[in-house]
């Protein structure tokens, strides 16, 4: 093999193993699993202030707030958080039951400004979904982490999650369990789930438990109403809270990528191009040399 025949097989090798190393070291997570390393999210939680001071007035407890706490405060107050996943694992088994654990890193940025102040590290499990008990399985394997950070769930879960069939087995599990307040409603929604609390069942609640220590009688309320939905990769998209028929609280995905760490196609066939273009440049240069000799 002549020397230029050389210098084209060097120069295609060396492309070919950047390419394999480029798939190999970017292992894609399992397949219901809808998130990778890398990946960035960022949440708008927005507190409305006046229906706050309604269900606080509502309770009673207004004369316990310290004078002033709400001076400066608006209609509506914002605080962003953001969560950057620094990996994924692969798939492990917990006594049978598949998951990945993700870590994170949390950060607050704060109202009025683009200041980003990493908060703590977490774990967050997602449960491989099974139609048959997913409940059981998902109360299971939560806080299991191999690293011995706190392990949460609920801003990720699997991407084939049926929701129809996960809210049917939520009610049988409340109904199994002793004292679990009857009136509360979890309704399937297409892409989360909804949970309705009657006034008369808060109520109820508060009069039997109080509130932080605080006998509660005679207090009228509106129904509490909490939903949840996610996107097509499992990520938390919405999450509300609403009083009588005022939002209370709301959280919104308003950004977040599924980029990860993986290689785009683009940047592959930049490799490509720049392999061709190479190769063309040693041609070039040899013919050219043995031109001028």
């Amino acid at each position: 093999m002549n020397k230029k025949n050389k210098l084209i097989c060097v120069s295609v090798l060396c492309s070919l193993f950047l390419i394999s190393a480029i798939n190999v070291s970017n292992a894609a997570p399992p397949s219901w699993v809808g998130v990778s390393t890398g990946d960035t999210f960022t949440w708008r939680i927005t507190v409305n202030v006046n229906t706050a001071l309604n269900l606080v007035e509502d309770l009673g407890i207004s004369g316990e707030i310290p004078p002033g706490i709400t001076t400066g405060l608006g209609n509506q107050e914002e605080v962003k958080l953001k969560v950057r996943i620094l990996d994924v694992t692969d798939q492990m088994t917990h006594i049978g039951v598949n998951y990945v654990n993700v870590s994170c890193m949390l950060s607050i940025i704060l109202p009025e400004t683009t200041t980003v102040e990493d908060v703590a590290e977490f774990g967050h499990i997602i449960v491989e979904y099974d139609p048959t008990n997913y409940t059981q399985e998902l109360f299971e394997v939560l806080g299991t982490n191999e690293e011995g950070m706190q392990s949460i769930a609920g801003l990720f879960m699997p991407t084939d999650i049926n929701w129809a069939s996960f809210v049917t087995e939520l009610n049988i599990l409340t109904g199994m369990i002793p004292d679990f307040p009857s009136g509360i409603i979890i309704t399937a929604l297409a892409n989360g789930a909804s949970v309705t609390i009657p006034s008369g069942v808060i109520e109820q609640m508060l009069e039997e438990e109080g509130l932080f220590g605080v006998e509660m009688q005679n207090v009228t309320l509106d129904d509490l109403e909490f939903s949840i939905t996610y996107n097509d990769n499992g990520v938390l998209e919405t999450a509300e809270v609403i009083y009588g028929t005022d939002v209370l609280f709301e959280l919104v995905l308003e950004s977040g990528n599924g980029d990860g760490d993986e290689i785009p196609s683009y940047e592959i066939s930049i490799v490509l191009i720049t392999t061709i273009a190479s190769t063309i440049g040693i041609i070039y240069y040899i013919k050219r040399k043995k031109h001028i000799l």
